[in-house]
């Protein structure tokens, strides 16, 4: 019954993000032979380079889950950013750090949404875009989905060049 509920919750709260980011899922098809995944996730660009988040409650559940994921308790950094994003949903700095470690999980679809759902929130810092279509290029090569890796990495190029 407990493993109903969850998948329950999960699957509405999936839902919830499809709708509220308007994303579009597409099956990713094989891989070309000549073309393989990368190996390794790039890493989080430094606090420094973010603005800081909307409160203090949320940059101390930030932090918990930056040491979390160090620990390699990924799902209790999960964990602490779910919490930072009901504490401020329009911050897009906890949405684009759980996209991170989604990312981490192999979760390729939930990482797409949450990076979208960060990119919505961004308003004009392209530093937050650029880390977001980074995620999302990540989640498209690990779902197989090459052309649309590429396509955000165009958009990467797009928001480094107006800078």
């Amino acid at each position: 019954m407990y493993h109903r509920a969850n998948l329950c919750l999960m699957i509405l709260g999936s839902l919830f993000f499809l709708y509220g980011c308007a994303a579009t899922y597409h099956p990713p098809g094989p891989l070309p032979p000549e073309i393989s995944l990368p190996q390794s996730v790039p890493p989080a660009p430094e606090q420094k380079q973010i603005p800081e988040p909307s409160s203090r409650a949320v940059s101390d559940l930030i932090a918990k889950a930056d040491h979390m994921e160090q620990s390699g308790e990924l799902e209790t950094a999960a964990a602490s950013l779910e919490r930072a994003v009901r504490i401020s949903p329009k911050d897009p700095i906890p949405w684009q750090r759980l996209a991170q470690i989604r990312l981490l999980q192999k979760d390729a679809v939930q990482a797409e949404i949450l990076a979208e759902k960060s990119n919505s929130l961004a308003g004009r810092s392209k530093r937050i875009m650029c880390r977001n279509w980074q995620i999302i290029k990540e989640a498209r090569y690990l779902a197989g989905d090459v052309k649309g890796a590429l396509r955000a990495e165009d958009k990467i190029e797009e928001l480094d060049t107006t800078n």
